[in-house]
């Protein structure tokens, strides 16, 4: 009975020490994969967002456009753009928007690409 007492004290230890390197070993790897990452810049990526206008647009549609895009761009962080594409037709009514929009948000970064092919 003592010889099986033995065996099973000694087995023990032997999880134990087992444990212990297995425990080093992580922490060793975590270590070595944390120092080697590479550190972010802290300065976040600038995005820029493509909204495509669609043609013709009566005066309830551009009404309706109109709101939905002033929401959106009032969400817009500082490190994003709004780039809205029209075609020519469209493109006064919404210059004047977006200089509505550039007064009640000043930071915010709109650039209008207008379309002349097609435009009648």
């Amino acid at each position: 009975m003592k010889s099986v007492t033995i065996f099973l004290g000694a087995w023990t230890a032997v999880g134990i020490l087992w444990w212990i390197v297995a425990a080093v070993v992580i922490a060793r790897a975590n270590r070595m994969r944390s120092a080697s990452a590479p550190k972010p810049s802290g300065k976040a990526q600038r995005i820029s967002i493509f909204k495509p206008i669609p043609s013709p647009l009566g005066d309830r549609e551009f009404g309706a456009i109109r709101a939905c895009l002033e929401t959106f761009i009032a969400d817009l962080d500082t490190d994003s753009e709004l780039l809205l594409g029209a075609r020519e037709r469209e493109g006064e009514r919404l210059r004047s928007f977006i200089e509505e929009i550039r007064e009640r948000y000043p930071d915010a970064r709109i650039e209008l690409l207008v379309d002349s092919i097609g435009a009648t």
